[in-house]
């Protein structure tokens, strides 16, 4: 993404020198070290959740340029569209074939082995729509759920 090795040095640094203290009676007692690297709520996090999410918006993009996945199109002659990103909910477009069902866990295998993330694929489910064949051969590959359409997005009916 272009960032210069001063800057992800220091974002290396916080994420792993971080000492902790514990104050007891009023005074620090000792340092320890973090083991894990930054957690949610660290004020970093949410800066570095960003350019994983735009990481992998470009991801998903390069997969859809390359044919690999197909997405929609809005109107005869309009964008294509390959996927949606909200907060931390993506929702990637694709054809129901094997071929194409592979690409989503290969890009979530990528995502994991870049950044260390974990992306939990018993959270997820996919949808068929239009599809009248078992999505349960997809749901497979990807190690998630199956679901039918009658289903809520951020609270409204889909």
């Amino acid at each position: 993404m272009g960032f210069e090795t001063k800057w992800r040095s220091w974002v290396k640094c916080c994420v792993e020198y971080v000492k902790f203290s514990v104050i007891i009676n009023g005074s620090a007692a000792g340092y320890f070290k973090r083991n894990k690297g930054i957690r949610q709520g660290d004020p970093l996090s949410s800066f570095l959740f960003l350019l994983v999410g735009k990481a992998l918006s470009y991801m998903i993009k390069q997969t859809q340029d390359k044919g690999l996945i197909s997405g929609f199109q809005t109107v005869d002659g309009g964008k294509m569209v390959s996927h949606l990103q909200f907060a931390d909910d993506t929702l990637i477009f694709i054809d129901a074939s094997i071929e194409q069902v592979q690409q989503p866990r290969l890009l979530r295998i990528s995502i994991e082995l870049i950044t260390g993330l974990k992306i939990n694929f018993a959270k997820s489910q996919i949808y068929g729509v239009g599809y009248e064949g078992d999505l349960h051969q997809f749901s497979s590959i990807l190690g998630c759920f199956s679901e039918t359409l009658r289903t809520t997005f951020f609270g409204l009916p889909l």
